[in-house]
């Protein structure tokens, strides 16, 4: 997969397929969407592509204090591995911002980007305030030569997928419902910082992690995860929140890694969620701990049966 630097002088020598849409935490409706994008481009011979925005724009309209599903990176792995051939990488700047519908859809789409085919879900709207939506698109695909395909919502239990949905089966813990609409274990990235060195003293040391851009964060408590660091794939135990049992401990995101032995201070992290265990616990001294500690670790262990397959 290539990824392209959008530039007003930059022009594409070859016809493309381009979906679109906000994709603001790519899951299950926005993964159909591109399944859509690869299967069109395949039939009619075009690059199949899609335009992706490298900041939220809800950043660029001050709107700030959001958490999201998948960062930037995030969503170029899972492009890629989709069989994605071209990411249009668009910076939101106030030329963006004020973009009018007819501009992007002509100058943007068909005279910059090649747009030969466009596929679109059911509510896409672009354009400066979100004026232009899919009548418009459909307005204007003879008149500038385009192919446009709208596909429906994609829907689980009766109800539309959406982040919306997502990050409040997060809310509650429920990872494994919100993997479900995601279509792949959410992750929460980061680097490997310096804590307390609590666990470390009782025999679990963990690794405190510092999150490299603005995750929502499920439900406080502890959590079976895979996390890869350095090369390597590894069962581990996260536990979200502020330790009660060490009042004044400040809110962290720490795992334990199982059967890892090694300096990792400063390396990436990545925690993929698999199962919410148990609620945070204030416990009277430091035995009860290391005790649901050792609990935490052959449920850890026993979980781990279940995901021998897991490749990420």
């Amino acid at each position: 997969m290539k990824v392209y630097e959008w530039t007003k002088n930059w022009r594409q020598n070859v016809p493309t397929t381009i979906g679109l849409g906000n994709f603001d935490g790519l899951h299950r409706g926005h993964i159909h969407l591109l399944h859509q994008v690869i299967r069109i481009a395949e039939k009619r011979g075009e690059l199949s592509s899609v335009l992706l925005f490298s900041e939220h724009t809800n950043e660029r309209l001050n709107q700030s204090g959001h958490s999201y599903l998948t960062s930037l990176d995030d969503k170029l792995r899972i492009l890629d591995r989709l069989g994605i051939q071209a990411v249009f990488l668009v910076h939101f700047d106030d030329w963006w911002m004020h973009l009018p519908p007819e501009v992007f859809l002509r100058e943007v789409l068909v005279e910059t980007l090649f747009a030969k085919s466009i596929v679109v879900g059911e509510d896409y709207r672009f354009g400066h305030r979100a004026m232009g939506n899919v009548d418009y698109l459909r307005e204007q695909a003879v008149p500038l030569g385009y192919d446009l395909t709208v596909v429906e919502d994609l829907k689980a239990a009766e109800q539309r997928i959406s982040s919306t949905r997502i990050k409040e089966l997060l809310d509650q813990g429920l990872v494994g419902e919100a993997n479900q609409l995601l279509g792949y274990p959410y992750p929460l990235r980061g680097h490997v910082i310096h804590g307390a060195a609590r666990g470390r003293q009782m025999g679990f040391p963990t690794a405190n992690l510092q999150l490299d851009f603005p995750y929502h964060i499920p439900r406080e408590g502890v959590y079976y995860v895979k996390a890869r660091v350095q090369g390597g794939l590894y069962d581990g135990l996260l536990c979200i929140g502020d330790n009660p049992t060490f009042q004044g401990a400040e809110h962290s995101i720490e795992t334990y890694l199982d059967q890892f032995h090694g300096d990792i201070y400063g390396a990436e992290l990545t925690n993929y969620l698999l199962e919410y265990l148990r609620p945070n616990y204030r416990f009277h001294s430091m035995e009860e701990l290391v005790q649901q500690m050792e609990q935490d670790k052959v449920q850890m262990q026993s979980r781990s049966k279940v995901y021998t397959g897991f490749q990420k």
